[in-house]
């Protein structure tokens, strides 16, 4: 063969480039580049009755008008809402998980006009509340 091959060092090609950062990009990750997202929860304590309504009545009107501001609040990626199924000493009654890209664009959710007057609603009917905000890292983007 060819003795010029034996004293050239190997170049890259860009093709092979693409070909390798393809690769890497599938193997460590699933095909998708991870993002953070942050993850908003809340977990409420209700009153049995509070403002004209029953405990539970409170519980489906916080549910439904927090589910119903999923593609009305620009800034709310994602929501999961539910009753707690244990109903142990330590439980809460219900929990909210939601995903926003940023902490500014929770804090924009916060301040959102509709979802201010169900939090404001929600305040009156419960007896207690904790937060916890946190990032992940996901490959769902």
């Amino acid at each position: 063969g060819d003795h010029r091959d034996l004293h050239s060092f190997p170049t890259r090609r860009s093709s092979d480039l693409a070909k390798n950062k393809a690769a890497f990009r599938n193997n460590s990750f699933g095909g998708k580049i991870p993002v953070k997202i942050l993850k908003h929860i809340v977990m409420w304590k209700f009153l049995d009755n509070a403002e004209g309504k029953t405990k539970a009545e409170n519980m489906r009107f916080a549910a439904e008008n927090l589910r119903a501001l999923v593609g009305v609040a620009p800034t709310l990626l994602k929501l999961s809402i539910g009753e707690d199924v244990l109903g142990s000493p330590a439980s809460f009654d219900m929990a909210l998980v939601a995903d926003f890209k940023s902490v500014e664009d929770m804090l924009a959710y916060r301040d959102f006009p509709r979802h201010a007057e169900i939090s404001n609603y929600i305040r009156r009917v419960i007896s207690d509340r904790k937060v916890v905000d946190f990032f992940i890292e996901t490959d769902e983007n």
